[in-house]
């Protein structure tokens, strides 16, 4: 689940909007820190301050500036979807209130994103459900909105990718969008040539 009970526009404020990054810390050597959060209160709720504050170097990009945000800091975001190969923006790994399984992942595993770096964006806490994005663009995309969040990293000609099997590649900022936008999509049939990113 990239989001759980995420807070829309008309969403009331007790909505916890947990981020799958903090779902995913027993599986990351962080059991105790995962055991001091609350997940029955909303992720900005005062009982969970201290947990939420932690720092945690496996969500930090050592190229990343330090921003000394009220909570813990993340430099990668849950690929909610793409908006280059269709409308369908729900198509990627990581949706508000809906886990994905293995068996959902048509394209496949090794063919599918599912987190990317996403360095300077609005919404880098790893607490904080918000952390999830639609893809709009290119890696890097001298014109995407800053205010938004996209596939952006500050070392060089590209950025760091997960793969839904878990593999981690450097995927370079020349790669075509429409290459780019098939890799987020979970299950549309697309074929991608591993030649071509």
């Amino acid at each position: 689940t990239g989001c759980i009970e995420w807070r829309g526009f008309s969403s009331p404020i007790s909505n916890r909007q947990f981020a799958w990054s903090a779902l995913l810390l027993p599986f990351l050597e962080q059991q105790n820190l995962h055991a001091q959060i609350d997940f029955r209160v909303p992720f900005d709720a005062s009982i969970n301050a201290p947990a939420a504050a932690t720092r945690l170097s496996v969500y930090e990009c050592p190229s990343a500036d330090n921003r000394q945000l009220v909570r813990g800091q993340t430099d990668y975001g849950g690929l909610y979807g793409e908006s280059m190969v269709d409308r369908d923006s729900s198509d990627g790994m990581f949706l508000y209130d809906r886990s994905i399984a293995f068996r959902d992942v048509t394209d496949g595993l090794s063919n599918t994103l599912a987190v990317s770096e996403d360095v300077g964006g609005p919404d880098s806490e790893w607490i904080n459900g918000r952390n999830v994005f639609v893809q709009s663009g290119g890696i890097n995309d001298p014109n995407a909105w800053i205010g938004d969040n996209e596939i952006r990293s500050r070392h060089g000609p590209g950025a760091m990718v997960l793969f839904v099997d878990g593999r981690t590649i450097f995927m370079t900022q020349s790669i075509d969008v429409k290459v780019l936008g098939s890799l987020i999509t979970r299950a549309k049939s697309e074929v991608v040539n591993h030649d071509s990113y």
